[in-house]
């Protein structure tokens, strides 16, 4: 089993839908969001922080609106503003959560993707049938008495933090990346060897067992 190296997943190469070849080895991806994340780093970053913000701002109005300040559209049935609110962050926000859950079922498969989009759906699903209960169509569920009745701002939240937590490990995962290719460049790029009576200077991927070079004092060693 291969590890997809974006989310962690463990995956199986023989079923796994997306692959890319890298410094000759082959890295192995649950859904197109990873791959695209592997290889257009810059680009997924700047997606993900723009699509996190949108996905929290709203999901920060919802939570207002349902339990701090309870606000409502007149003449539209209790929880339509909030289901104004929470139904961008289930499609635009949670859209690459219903694709993963695509390619793992293409991949015959589960992963991350799939547990989220079927969670935060459910939530969406039931709270939209009891906000429209009665209007559109019978009444299927009986209130609480009091308590909350629906879960727009659970779903829009959840959506937004892991999008939130995604954007960060990025982030650590490029600075932590940037770090290593800076000590990979204070690495020499040519060895000075011994040619029969002469010091040739070739590059360090030319030297090869048996060679000898020369590293004077103060330089650094290839």
């Amino acid at each position: 089993m291969a590890k997809d190296p974006v989310c962690g997943m463990y995956v199986d190469e023989k079923k796994a839908p997306f692959s890319a070849v890298q410094d000759g080895f082959t890295y192995y991806f649950c859904s197109e969001e990873c791959l695209k994340a592997f290889t257009k780093p810059q680009a997924e970053m700047k997606k993900l922080k723009y699509i996190a913000a949108f996905s929290l701002s709203l999901g920060a109005l919802t939570l207002i609106f349902e339990y701090l300040y309870k606000a409502t559209i007149p003449g539209a049935p209790e929880y339509f503003l909030l289901f104004l609110l929470a139904t961008p962050v289930q499609f635009i926000g949670g859209w690459r959560f219903y694709v993963g859950l695509r390619d793992a079922i293409k991949a015959r498969a589960a992963n991350m993707d799939s547990l989220i989009a079927i969670g935060t759906s459910a939530a969406w699903i039931y709270s939209t049938i009891f906000t429209f209960q009665g209007v559109i169509w019978p009444q299927i569920f009986p209130g609480t008495d009091g308590m909350s009745e629906v879960y727009f701002t659970e779903s829009g939240l959840i959506i937004g933090f892991i999008l939130l937590g995604r954007y960060m490990e990025h982030l650590v995962k490029g600075r932590a990346s940037s770090a290593i290719r800076r000590l990979m460049d204070l690495q020499p790029k040519m060895a000075k060897v011994i040619r029969g009576k002469k010091e040739v200077d070739i590059p360090v991927e030319e030297v090869q067992g048996g060679d000898i070079f020369v590293v004077r004092p103060g330089e650094k060693i290839p």
